[in-house]
């Protein structure tokens, strides 16, 4: 369980482009909350970590559109894909994930929700799950669309880290004759 999140870093474009957030730390636990303005041109939201461009991520997806579950897809490649295409006219997205230290995988689960296509404007529910194999803590997060096309201006990201709860209670410290219950 993690205890005491704290703010890492935030960014939000100001004109067309891609959001970059990176901080200093270990924080075993990561939050992250993406909201992606429409840039209406069919490209999926991607994430990468700590600039890695290697074949070192897994992903899978689940869409539900108007009440129905539309099916899965899953993939390996060079970023964490989440599926959900651009024509959406705003996505909000929130993402977590567990970051050990050492050369662990970084496990990842995230859901988003957008308006649907422009052409239905049904509202659209997706979960994604995925790993990075990459070693080290992650440490910087870019959030881009597929094929190095550019997000919307007034697109943000957020992220939070936490570390695990002590396993030691704590005790307060309490007047003597006091009454703890």
């Amino acid at each position: 369980m993690a205890a005491g999140w704290t703010i890492l870093d935030t960014d939000t474009l100001s004109g067309a482009g891609t959001l970059t957030v990176s901080w200093t730390g270990s924080y075993r636990h990561l939050k992250v909350l993406v909201d992606v303005r429409d840039a209406v041109n069919g490209n999926t939201v991607c994430f990468r970590f700590n600039d890695d461009d290697g074949q070192s991520y897994g992903y899978r997806t689940r869409t539900f559109s108007a009440n129905q579950s539309s099916g899965e897809a899953a993939g390996t490649g060079t970023f964490i894909n989440t599926t959900e295409n651009s024509y959406n006219s705003e996505e909000a997205i929130e993402m977590n994930i567990v970051n050990p230290v050492g050369n662990y995988p970084k496990l990842i689960y995230g859901h988003m929700a957008g308006e649907g296509s422009v052409h239905t404007n049904e509202p659209t529910c997706k979960e994604f799950c995925g790993k990075w194999k990459g070693g080290d803590q992650i440490v910087k997060i870019t959030c881009k669309l597929e094929f190095a096309v550019n997000i919307a201006s007034g697109s943000t990201i957020t992220v939070w880290g936490a570390d695990d709860a002590p396993t030691t209670p704590v005790y307060p410290n309490l007047v003597n004759g006091a009454i703890f219950e």
